[in-house]
């Protein structure tokens, strides 16, 4: 990975296959006022480039993690996806043939409600 900093300031940030230098357009201002003269002072350049890489073993040895089943958790999965396809349930309804018992007094008579 490859970050750029201007200034101090981190201004591009890339994934590269190996040392690829990124570039703000900052660092060709100043080649440009540095034309031929005999004393110069340099300065310390405002741009500057930061690696940060990742080094492979070659020698690779793939880990197997083996699965392990919890029984009751695969009885209770495969018991209830085959109940939602099973239509062998019968639904009684107990109430069906009932009615209501009759009434010995009546009531309106006996707390005098009426509607008027």
């Amino acid at each position: 990975m490859t970050t750029h900093y201007c200034g101090g300031h981190a201004v591009k940030s890339k994934l590269v296959l190996g040392d690829k230098s990124l570039d703000c357009g900052m660092e060709k201002m100043d080649e440009n006022c540095e034309s031929g003269s005999e004393t110069s002072i340099t300065k310390k350049a405002c741009c500057e480039n930061h690696f940060i890489s990742l080094n492979v073993e070659n020698e690779f040895q793939p880990t197997v993690a083996q699965p392990s089943l919890d029984v009751n958790f695969v009885f209770t999965f495969v018991y209830t996806y085959l109940e939602l396809f099973s239509s062998n349930i019968e639904h009684e309804t107990s109430y069906g043939e009932y009615s209501p018992p009759f009434r010995d007094i009546d009531v309106h008579v006996m707390f005098q409600s009426f509607l008027i």
